[in-house]
């Protein structure tokens, strides 16, 4: 009976990154919460941590409509073929996109009736495939095959330095894709 605990017990790890010349701390987590308990458990072990969320000029829900609307997006960033749109009226419904063309008829005729992009899937220097929320955090990060190719040199059974490796490779890009 002294092993029944031990036996349902779960471990995760959570990745984070200090970058103190940007003044920014990045959380490599499956979700939000999964961020707050690392940051959390930080601010209880430094006595405090004074970090805040990227603000942003406009809502980040605005900002995408306005790709979208536009096609007006930034510089080195595509569009994917996934986003989720959603009514500004309560009730007004939610529009998940899959495979589809955003900048197509269909999308834009939604968006005139009064949708907001809340999901946009992105590409970033076709290097770094994302999805961007309304919150403007990015999930699902993929890493193109190239730039993983970089790495293939390490031997996959020297665990330590093959992770060393992959988050070297990690921070440059994020670091360029977030200034």
């Amino acid at each position: 009976m002294q092993l029944l605990p031990r036996a349902f017990s779960r471990t995760s790890q959570t990745f984070a990154w200090i970058d103190p010349e940007a003044n920014m701390f990045y959380v490599d987590a499956s979700s939000t919460r999964k961020a707050e308990e690392l940051i959390s458990l930080l601010r209880k072990t430094l006595g405090s941590l004074p970090v805040v969320p990227i603000q942003l000029k406009n809502q980040a829900d605005v900002i995408m409509t306005d790709w979208l609307n536009e096609g007006n997006i930034p510089k080195n960033f595509s569009l994917e073929n996934e986003a989720e749109l959603c009514s500004a009226l309560e009730g007004g419904g939610i529009i998940r996109c899959k495979q589809q063309d955003l900048l197509c008829d269909e999308i834009k005729n939604h968006l005139l009736a009064d949708k907001f992009v809340t999901k946009l899937a992105l590409n970033w220097a076709d290097s770094i495939s994302f999805l961007i929320g309304e919150e403007f955090a990015l999930k699902r990060l993929k890493f193109s095959d190239v730039l993983q190719e970089q790495n293939e040199d390490i031997d996959k059974d020297d665990f330590a330095a093959r992770f060393d490796a992959d988050f070297a490779l990690m921070t440059v890009e994020i670091k360029q894709l977030v200034p």
